[in-house]
């Protein structure tokens, strides 16, 4: 029985036949991420590089089951139910991505660039003979004194 502030009875809650369902929902989430970054200046020249890793996991779960016809609304349990009105379901999913990338950058001068990078994914949403891909970038550039100059007089302006 339930009772309303004023302790008059609510009666039974439970709209139609006495019942009882339960649900759980599980979610797990994790990152990992990590980097390193290398700079070196010697005379006129300059290195860069960095690399990196990265990786996420997603696990998720759901279960849900439920009884009608109890005989009372006192009674919480699933198998303290009749087998006539028995319902159950669930679900689940699971997902991961991982990442390796890096990069490489050399300037003479300041004035000469050269950079490559590169990437390689995976994920577990595709199928395992095309989950993990490579894609690559290189650059060159060659600043003009012109250029160069308007870039160190906009850098001197703070």
């Amino acid at each position: 029985m339930f009772y309303y502030s004023d302790m008059s009875t609510a009666g039974q809650l439970d709209v139609g036949p006495f019942g009882f369902d339960t649900r759980r929902t599980d979610n797990a989430y994790a990152v990992y991420y990590s980097q390193l970054n290398f700079r070196r200046s010697f005379n006129e020249h300059t290195i860069s590089a960095l690399a990196g890793y990265q990786q996420e996991y997603n696990k998720a779960s759901n279960l849900a089951g439920g009884r009608l016809q109890y005989t009372t609304n006192f009674l919480k349990e699933l198998d303290a139910g009749p087998k006539p009105g028995m319902t159950n379901s669930g679900t689940s999913s699971e997902w991961a991505i991982r990442s390796f990338y890096g990069n490489v950058n050399y300037d003479f001068q300041d004035k000469y660039l050269f950079g490559t990078s590169v990437r390689y994914d995976g994920t577990s949403r595709l199928p395992e003979d095309t989950r993990w891909g490579c894609s690559t970038l290189s650059q060159r550039d060659g600043v003009s004194p012109k250029r160069r100059s308007y870039r160190m007089s906009a850098g001197s302006m703070t």
